[in-house]
């Protein structure tokens, strides 16, 4: 990593120079959090009994979206 720290920043890195190997590594993990976050927060909604059906979650998403459903 650089830090090319010029004084007129109040101390903050200006830039980091990352690989890409090392940017694809962290910009992977980074996805991994998000995803965990999101089922942590199903399992939660689930345990609150904040749930339905399928059927009538995919109809209101196509509502949603202005679709229709052939089923």
């Amino acid at each position: 990593m650089v830090n090319p720290n010029n004084g007129e920043d109040n101390g903050q890195t200006a830039a980091v120079v990352l690989s890409p190997e090392v940017y694809d590594a962290l910009a992977d993990k980074a996805e991994l959090i998000e995803s965990l976050i999101m089922i942590d927060r199903s399992l939660e909604d689930i345990h609150a009994d904040h749930k339905q059906s399928a059927k009538p979650a995919l109809k209101k998403i196509a509502d949603d979206l202005g679709l229709t459903l052939d089923r």
